[in-house]
């Protein structure tokens, strides 16, 4: 791993709390998606806030404090700053962030609210970035 891709442990440590809280909103997801399929506007607010955190977690472990927005296109290009693949790939996923407005509010944006299909398919989106994430982590003994 090059020298500008490293992370200190320390920095690392703090990052997992945030990646911890990505894996749990994750795991909400998909239990929402199993068990209850008609609430699919839940499901998606925990997948947005679970890029969310991992977005910020990515910022957080190159020592940079993440702003207080939900935002996934300014995530994205924050953490691009730092790690370009990981950053696109997080921009990808910018239509999540109307998927923390709709679900909240009844009226607000109705038609936004995602499929199964497209549900399915954040989540796998969502789990190989969580799997490129933690790639990140210093090796042990750094």
């Amino acid at each position: 791993m090059s020298e500008a891709k490293r992370t200190d442990l320390r920095q690392w440590e703090v990052a997992l709390e945030w990646f911890d809280r990505a894996d749990g909103d994750l795991r909400i997801a998909n239990i929402l998606l199993s068990e209850a399929p008609d609430l699919p506007w839940g499901a998606a607010f925990h997948c947005q806030q679970a890029l969310e955190k991992m977005a910020k977690g990515v910022l957080i472990a190159k020592r940079i404090e993440p702003p207080k927005t939900h935002d996934i296109e300014v995530l994205g290009r924050l953490v691009g700053g730092q790690d370009a693949e990981i950053g696109e790939k997080i921009g990808a996923l910018s239509r999540l962030t109307v998927w923390y407005i709709a679900p909240r509010y009844p009226d607000a944006m109705i038609d936004d609210i995602p499929s199964q299909v497209d549900l399915l398919a954040a989540i796998a989106k969502l789990n190989d970035l969580r799997h490129q994430i933690d790639k990140l982590a210093p090796a042990p003994g750094e």
